[in-house]
């Protein structure tokens, strides 16, 4: 309570006004700077999950596009031997799925009649039903007995222009989850690769989101992703090819932003989303709110210590000589006092330096003129000065020195080398220098000898 008295005491009043303006201010500033910088995150999760969801979609795109291009490259060395089963065409469907670690490669004839790299055989008619009606590349995703998702990429195999089967390169859909999870931004979010239907063809490894996408359910049977209404309108616009961002809010009301594109070949959409947490407006709130109390606090402690030094300033004015800026006589006798009580005056000498005449100086060249000269001649003493020294204007022309020297010889010397100093000092009016020289005459006492402030200061004559 006392400390705050102090504190409110009216001396202090002008800073503590301008302590709250600022504060005030700070609030106004925090309050726009959420506003601003809620719009700027709006546009920079856009920005950031657009950039995410084509970098994934780059991936995917290059990966399938490349194995595409393998499997074209061996259907079309395939369909050079008479005998699609022949022995070197299943060496090479073995060496395929070895080098491009495929986890099976299937060779399919036109009656479905398959090998594959494994040594196995068996009946493919779906596959081959569907290449004989498009005589394209197709792909799908399969779901095994043990519960694996398999993908499957086809290409046709001909000979001499005219289809004679398929080749088959078939993954396990969770290779290309991986591949996905590297454009993640600092791991958040996830990628998911969907038909235009809305079956799923690849899942995260960890799902966040209650999407209930499944590998055999469209979006006609799928519940959990119609309770989220922002996203009503993802299966019209995927099943007509187009591209775009919906910003939705999940049960914990953070808001999330699903980016939807198509990829390159077939009827697959890579699903993006960006997650709340680090790029919700709670956060950036939360941020804004910390970092203007840390600014209020900052302003507080400045007040603080503006008010100390203001105290300070005022003390050190009211011992201070209004021409030079010099310590007066009263500071210098503190001084003085402060280390005769530390019984440490044995370490200091007393100097005294004066300007010869300086009356005469004031009557010639004016009171203003001398003024000037005092303050030269105060600049380079208090340049001269060291660590625990001090100086100060005693008289008019006079300046006390209390230097930390225990040798009169080295004191002597520093008071010559002040003196000669001070011989550079000249006398001028506008442009023009006169010659006449202004001379100085300085003594020293050693505190040892003296035993207080007055038997140190008076008995010193100056002579030049």
């Amino acid at each position: 309570m006392k400390f705050l008295n102090k504190f409110l005491k009216k001396e202090n009043r002008f800073f503590i006004y301008a302590m709250i303006v600022v504060i005030a201010l700070v609030a106004v500033v925090t309050r726009l700077s959420i506003y601003y910088m809620g719009m700027a995150l709006e546009k920079n999760n856009e920005i950031l999950l657009n950039e995410i969801s084509q970098e994934g979609a780059n991936l995917v795109s290059e990966k399938i596009s490349s194995d595409i291009e393998k499997l074209r490259e061996a259907a079309s060395i395939i369909g050079k031997e008479e005998d699609i089963f022949s022995q070197k065409n299943i060496e090479d469907i073995e060496m395929l799925a070895q080098d491009e670690q495929y986890n099976k490669v299937l060779l399919i004839d036109m009656e479905g009649n398959m090998r594959n790299s494994d040594g196995e055989q068996g009946k493919q008619v779906t596959i081959i039903a569907r290449v004989k009606r498009n005589n394209i590349v197709i792909s799908d995703v399969t779901t095994t007995d043990t519960g694996e998702n398999i993908l499957t990429i086809s290409v046709p195999v001909t000979q001499k222009q005219k289809l004679i089967g398929a080749l088959t390169g078939v993954y396990q859909a969770e290779d290309f989850s991986q591949i996905m999870t590297t454009t993640l931004f600092a791991e958040e979010g996830a990628h998911y690769i969907l038909k235009n239907t809305g079956e799923a063809v690849v899942l995260p490894e960890e799902e966040v989101y209650p999407f209930g996408f499944q590998y055999e359910n469209s979006f006609e049977g799928n519940s959990a992703f119609y309770s989220i209404s922002e996203l009503s309108k993802l299966p019209r616009e995927m099943k007509q090819g187009k591209t775009g961002i919906i910003r939705f809010v999940n049960g914990e009301n953070n808001v999330n932003y699903l980016s939807y594109r198509p990829l390159e070949w077939n009827d697959w959409y890579l699903i993006s989303v960006i997650p709340a947490g680090k790029y919700s407006m709670k956060n950036v709130t939360d941020i804004a709110i910390k970092f203007a109390l840390l600014i209020d606090v900052i302003i507080i402690l400045l007040v603080a210590i503006i008010i100390a030094s203001h105290k300070k300033d005022k003390k050190v004015v009211g011992g201070t000589d209004t021409i030079t800026s010099l310590e007066n006589k009263q500071e210098v006798q503190k001084f003085y006092e402060n280390i005769n009580k530390s019984k440490n005056k044995s370490g200091y000498i007393f100097a005294m330096i004066g300007i010869d005449d300086f009356d005469v100086l004031n009557h010639t060249f004016g009171y203003e003129k001398g003024s000037q000269i005092l303050k030269e001649v105060a600049d380079i003493i208090s340049t001269s000065l060291e660590k625990e020294e001090i100086a100060a204007r005693l008289k008019e022309d006079y300046f006390g020195l209390l230097l930390k020297e225990k040798n009169k010889s080295e004191a002597t010397r520093r008071i010559q080398e002040i003196i000669t100093n001070l011989s550079q000092i000249k006398i001028r009016e506008g442009e023009a220098i006169y010659n006449d020289t202004i001379s100085y005459s300085a003594a020293i006492n050693l505190l040892s000898e003296k035993e207080n402030f007055d038997t140190v200061v008076f008995p010193c004559d100056l002579t030049g």
